[in-house]
């Protein structure tokens, strides 16, 4: 910004990783960071999921993508589940024209526009192999790791903490748990980190705000046994390692 002898670098980013990772929190922070340092003008945050940009017919898709882009002039245009336009993936071949609209658009406005295209890796890494002139307009790449069992504890009992007052036996009872989930389990696609800690977080307080309310009680307090309730049913119990008894002669 300072030397006016320079052209804007590319900032487009490539943010990989499973969902609930933090990419999109992480690309609302790069919007706010950007704008304070006179990267980009607004600093806005506009998030789409990038099926969103292809057309249903013949001659939409470019308009439909260049109106979504010229929306998020001077801020972050994030793109989720960017392998939708890999025509792999979408046989309509819309995809391709979507890419090769962005592609224009990044570097037409490089000086006042960041996209962020985030997905898994493997299929973000196929999506760059659709046209040669994508990966290079996007060199950073951003890895977003997926939280391990002591992580996935803490961000639990951080929400639970931040929002209400917890028994002692709760933490001990959330770190068992977090521990017992199955390895198949965490390393699979089904796996939403962060997410998946949050909807077990709400059924949590929820038991908590049905059992209070079942014995007068005015002030809800976390407990071990509304957690133990909400990690019990179907949709978080079937997560945890099943424990093999095996028989020795």
């Amino acid at each position: 910004k300072q030397n006016d002898k320079l052209d804007n670098p590319s900032i487009h980013m490539r943010f990989v990783g499973a969902p609930g990772t933090g990419k999109t929190t992480v690309a609302r922070i790069v919007g706010k960071i950007f704008k304070e340092k006179g990267i980009l003008s607004k600093g806005g945050f506009f998030e789409y999921e990038a099926s969103a940009l292809i057309g249903e017919y013949i001659g939409q898709t470019a308009p439909k993508a260049r109106n979504i882009c010229r929306d998020a002039y001077g801020s972050v245009l994030f793109l989720d589940e960017a392998y939708a336009l890999n025509d792999g993936e979408n046989r309509n071949g819309y995809g391709k024209e979507a890419i090769t609209t962005l592609i224009a658009e990044m570097e037409n406005h490089r000086d006042d526009m960041v996209i962020i295209m985030a997905g898994y890796p493997d299929e973000m890494n196929k999506l760059m192999d659709v046209n040669p002139g994508l990966r290079s307009r996007m060199p950073f790449v951003l890895e977003f790791k997926n939280y391990d069992r002591k992580q996935l504890a803490e961000l639990f009992m951080n929400m639970a903490k931040g929002a209400f007052d917890v028994e002692p036996d709760l933490e001990p009872a959330v770190r068992e748990y977090m521990n017992g989930l199955s390895d198949e389990f965490l390393s699979s696609k089904d796996f939403a980190n962060a997410r998946f800690v949050r909807n077990l977080y709400e059924r949590t307080w929820s038991k908590a705000a049905y059992r209070a309310s079942g014995e007068g009680l005015t002030d809800i307090k976390l407990r071990k046994s509304d957690f133990e309730s909400a990690s019990q049913e179907k949709e978080f119990g079937e997560r945890i390692a099943k424990k093999v008894n095996r028989v020795g002669f």
